[in-house]
C-alpha cells in the first residue's frame, strides 16, 4: 500500500477521466460555495483562530462527519480570496487522521491511500477506492508543517494580506459523476497584523529634564494576542515612568495605554544627554512571548552644575582674640566623579579648622563645619579683620581649579596699650645715702614700633636707667628701675620722691601714653652739725696762687680734724711712670723732689681719682670737658664710666649716680662751682644749710645762692679758702690741672706733697 513518502504514481487513463470529472464538479462545487448552498452543518474547529497576514500559517482542522463519506468520495477544504499556497505544497504536506488512526496519503488516490488534489482556492482529498470515511468518524486535518506523518511538511497556506476574517469551509462530497455534498460546515480566522508592540511618541521625539519636566508616550499591541500580554518598561538610572508595565488582552490590544517619563534629578554634572527606556514582553501567546521592543530614546536637559557653596552662621563670621569662636559649612552643588579636596590659606589674624576638607561621590551633599578662631596675638589693633581662601582639586575636570568664595572674618581685639608699673612690695622706699628701691615696667600688649619710656627723679630722688625701650620681641618682659635717694644736707625727716614717665614711639597707640608716676618714701640721713669755726680773710699770701676763683689762690696748710693727711704711697710704686707734662726735664727727674712728687701722683692712682692712659704717658689737656670732670667724680665716689671713657657713657653713669643734675647738665667747660658741687657729692660731704652759713663767707655770693652752700662747705672743710678780696666767685671754667688739684685736696693727700706739686708747676693754677 503507497505511503505519503511514495513518490508521485503514474497518471492512467482512467486517473484523467477522474480528474476530468472532478474538476466539472469541482466547478459545480464552486457555484454552490459561492452561492452558500450547503447540506447537513459539520461544527468545524479550526486552529490558528487568528493569523498575521501575508504570513504562512499552518492550519489544523477537526469535524465530525454527520454521513458517511463512500469510497472515492471527497473531503474539501475552501479558503476564501486572498490565501494562497505556497510553491510545493502536496500531500507530504498534508495528514489525514480518521478516528485517531492516520491514513496514507499520495498525489492520487488509490486502493490503498488517500489522492491530494490541490488548487490556488482549494485542497482536496480524494478518498481512496476501496474504504470510505464511516458516519459519525472524528476527523482531523493537519496541513504545513505541523504535518508529520511519515514525512514533515515544509510548506504551508500564506494568509491574506490584507487583516480581516479569512473563510474557511469543508465539505464532503459523492463520488464522480454525481459529486453531490454529504455535508458541508465552515470556520472562520482572524487575519491580524504580525504580533509586535508599537510605541508612538508625543510630537515625534521625547524629551525631559532633570529640573521636573516631564514628556508621554504611548504603547500598544500590533495584533490581537491570544492570551494577556504584559510590557514591562525599564528607565535605567536616567529615567522613572510613572507605570512599570502594562497588560494588553485581545479586547484592547490595539487600544494606546499613555506612560509619563520623569528625568531623574541627579546630582551629577552631564550636561545635555539622553537616557533609555527599555521593554521586555511576557506572554503565554508564543507570539508575543519575549518579541523584541525597540527601545525608546529620551533627551535630558541637566540641571547640575559644578560648584562649592559656603554658608556662614547667621550671615557672618566672627571671632574675638582669646574667646568666642564660630563657624561656617562648606559644601559641593552637585556630585563629583571623583574626591573633590577644597584647600584653604588664611591670613595672619585668625585660623580655621579644619583648613582643607574632602568631598567623595558619597558625601558631596553632606556639609562640613569649619570653625574659626581669631589668633589671640598681643597687639593693640581695635576690630580688624581676616580672610579664608579656597580653591580646588580634583581629577574631575568638572571641579578641578574652581574658584570658592572667600570668608571674611570680624575680629574683636582683647588688647589695649598700656604700661604696667609694678613696685617691690607694692612701694618704692629709699634712704638718703643708704637703701635703694626697684620697680619694674612692662608694656600690656606688643607693639607694632619701639616704644621708648624714659624716667625722671625729682629733685629728691635719681632712677637709673632714665631710659627704657620695649621692642616688638621684648615688650613683654619687665624691665627693672633702681631708685636712689639724693644725699643731700638737708635736714628733712621722712620726705618723697617722685619718679614719672613718658612714652614716645611711631606706634600712635603708645605715642604719649599715660604712665602712672611712683611714689617714693625717702628716709633722711641727716641731722644739725655744729657749724666749725670760721677763719677770718688772712692778709694778703705769696702763696695765694693769684686771681680768680675757687681753688686758685692757696690752701689751708694745717689739715682740718675731718681731713687727716694720709701718708704716701710706696715710692716703689712710681717706678714705672713716665712723667711727660710741665717739669719733665731732665733736671726735674734728676731733682730731689722727684720722688716726692711721684709719691703724690701714685697717690692719686691709688685712690682712683686719676687714672693713666694705656701708654703709662701723664699729659692732661688745657680744659678739663665735661666728661672728664664726671669720671673723676666718680672715681672719687667709686664708680667709673665703663670700658669706655666717652661724653655719653660718663654722663650716663654720673647721672645715675647723682653727681650730674640731669635736668640741668653741665657745658662742655665745665664750671667750678658745678664740678664743687660734684666732688662734695663723691665724697659724701654734705652741703652747709643755709641757716648754718656764716656771716660774710663769701663776700661775693648772697647767702640765697647755691653757690654759697657749695662754697661755704669748701671752705668749712678746709678744701679752698677765699681769695685776698674775700670773694669766693669762681671763675666759669678750669684746666684740667686745676680740677686734679681739686680732686687731690678733696681726697686728702698730703698737704706737703701738695706744696711740691704746686711750687714744681706740676699743678697749676689759673
Amino acid at each position: 500500500m503507497p505511503t505519503k513518502a511514495t513518490l508521485k504514481t503514474h497518471f492512467s487513463w482512467h486517473t484523467a477521466i477522474l480528474l476530468f470529472a472532478t474538476a466539472i464538479f469541482v466547478a459545480i462545487g464552486l457555484i454552490v460555495f459561492n452561492n452558500k448552498v450547503q447540506a447537513s452543518s459539520l461544527s468545524i474547529t479550526h486552529t490558528p483562530l487568528s493569523g498575521v497576514k501575508s504570513t504562512a500559517t499552518n492550519h489544523t482542522f477537526t469535524f465530525a462527519v454527520i454521513n458517511a463519506v463512500p469510497a472515492n468520495g471527497f473531503v474539501i477544504i475552501y479558503f476564501s480570496d486572498g490565501y494562497a499556497f505556497q510553491s510545493g505544497l502536496d500531500y507530504t504536506d498534508v495528514d489525514l487522521i480518521v478516528d485517531g488512526a492516520q491514513r496514507n496519503l499520495g498525489a492520487s488516490a488509490s486502493s490503498t491511500n488517500d489522492g491530494i488534489f490541490i488548487s490556488s482556492y482549494k485542497l482536496q482529498i480524494n478518498v481512496n477506492t476501496t474504504v470510505g470515511i464511516s458516519a459519525g468518524a472524528s476527523i482531523e486535518i493537519r496541513i504545513g508543517t505541523n504535518a508529520t506523518y511519515a514525512q514533515t511538511g515544509d510548506k504551508q497556506v500564506v494568509n491574506p494580506s490584507s487583516t480581516g476574517t479569512g473563510s474557511l469551509n469543508i465539505e464532503t462530497n459523492t463520488p464522480l459523476p454525481s459529486m453531490s455534498i454529504i455535508d458541508s460546515g465552515g470556520a472562520t480566522m482572524a487575519i491580524t497584523n504580525p504580533p509586535g508592540v508599537n510605541l508612538a511618541e508625543t510630537s515625534g521625539s521625547t524629551a525631559v529634564s532633570e529640573s521636573g519636566s516631564p514628556d508621554t508616550y504611548y504603547i500598544s499591541l500590533n495584533s490581537p494576542p491570544s492570551a494577556n500580554v504584559t510590557v514591562n518598561i525599564s528607565g535605567g538610572t536616567q529615567l522613572t515612568t510613572n507605570k512599570t508595565s502594562l497588560t494588553f488582552t485581545s479586547s484592547n490590544w490595539s487600544t494606546q495605554q499613555s506612560v509619563w517619563i520623569y528625568a531623574v534629578n541627579d546630582a551629577l554634572i552631564e550636561g545635555a544627554h539622553t537616557g533609555t527606556l527599555t521593554h521586555t514582553v511576557t506572554s503565554t501567546d508564543s507570539n508575543y512571548n519575549g518579541i523584541a521592543v525597540n527601545n525608546l530614546s529620551v533627551s535630558i536637559t541637566d540641571n547640575d552644575t559644578a560648584g562649592v557653596t559656603v554658608t556662614q552662621t547667621d550671615g557672618g563670621t566672627t571671632a574675638t582674640e582669646g574667646g568666642a569662636t564660630d563657624t561656617y559649612t562648606i559644601v559641593l552643588t552637585s556630585q563629583p566623579t571623583a574626591d573633590v579636596t577644597i584647600s584653604g590659606t588664611t591670613t595672619s589674624q585668625i585660623s580655621a579648622t579644619p583648613l582643607d576638607v574632602t568631598f567623595t561621590s558619597a558625601n558631596w551633599n553632606t556639609p562640613q563645619t569649619v570653625t574659626v578662631s581669631a589668633v589671640n596675638d598681643s597687639i593693640v589693633e581695635g576690630a580688624h579683620g581676616g580672610t579664608i581662601s579656597y580653591i580646588t582639586s580634583s581629577a574631575d575636570a568638572n571641579f578641578n581649579g574652581l574658584t570658592v568664595s572667600s570668608v571674611t572674618v570680624s575680629i574683636t581685639d582683647n588688647d589695649t596699650a598700656g604700661v604696667t608699673v609694678t613696685q617691690t612690695d607694692g612701694s618704692t622706699v629709699v634712704t638718703e645715702g643708704g637703701a635703694t628701691d626697684t620697680y619694674s615696667v612692662v608694656l600690656t600688649s606688643q607693639p607694632t614700633a619701639d616704644v621708648i619710656i624714659t624716667t625722671s627723679g625729682d629733685t629728691q630722688i635719681s632712677v637709673s636707667p632714665v631710659s627704657l625701650t620695649f621692642t616688638d620681641a621684648l615688650w613683654n618682659a619687665p624691665q627693672t628701675i633702681t631708685v636712689t635717694a639724693i644725699d643731700d644736707s638737708a635736714i628733712e625727716s621722712t620726705h618723697n620722691g617722685t619718679s614719672t614717665h613718658v612714652g614716645s614711639s611711631t606706634n600712635s597707640n603708645y605715642n604719649n601714653i599715660a604712665i602712672a608716676d611712683v611714689a617714693v618714701t625717702i628716709t633722711d640721713n641727716d641731722h644739725a652739725p655744729a657749724p666749725p669755726p670760721v677763719e677770718s680773710p688772712p692778709p694778703s699770701s705769696p702763696s695765694g696762687g693769684g686771681g680768680g676763683g675757687g681753688g686758685g689762690g692757696g690752701f689751708i696748710s694745717t689739715p682740718s680734724p675731718t681731713t687727716p693727711a694720709v701718708k704716701p704711697a710706696a715710692e716703689e710704686k712710681s717706678s714705672d711712670l713716665f712723667l711727660d707734662f710741665p717739669g719733665s726735664n731732665k733736671k726735674f727727674l734728676e731733682s730731689a723732689i722727684t720722688k716726692q712728687i711721684l709719691a703724690l701722683i701714685q697717690s692719686m692712682l691709688d685712690k682712683e681719682v686719676y687714672k693713666l692712659p694705656k701708654n703709662q704717658r701723664l699729659s692732661p689737656g688745657s680744659i678739663a670737658k665735661r666728661f672728664f670732670a664726671a669720671q673723676i667724680a666718680l672715681m672719687l665716689g667709686g664708680k667709673d664710666c665703663g670700658k669706655t671713657v666717652s661724653v655719653k657713657t660718663c654722663l650716663a653713669a654720673a647721672a645715675e649716680n647723682g653727681f650730674i643734675n640731669t635736668k640741668k647738665p653741665p657745658a662742655i667747660k665745665i664750671q667750678r662751682a658745678d664740678y664743687f658741687q660734684m666732688l662734695l657729692k663723691a665724697k659724701e660731704i654734705p652741703l652747709l644749710q643755709k641757716t648754718q652759713l656764716p656771716k660774710n663767707i663769701c663776700s661775693d655770693v648772697s647767702n640765697k645762692s647755691e653757690y654759697a652752700q657749695v662754697m661755704a662747705t669748701m671752705r668749712a672743710y678746709n678744701i679752698m679758702r677765699p681769695l685776698k678780696d674775700g670773694s669766693c666767685k669762681p671763675k666759669s671754667t678750669m684746666t684740667k690741672h686745676t680740677a686734679l688739684f681739686y680732686a687731690v685736696r678733696v681726697s686728702n693727700v698730703s698737704d706737703e706733697n701738695i706744696k711740691t706739686v704746686q711750687k714744681e708747676k706740676i699743678i697749676e693754677f689759673e
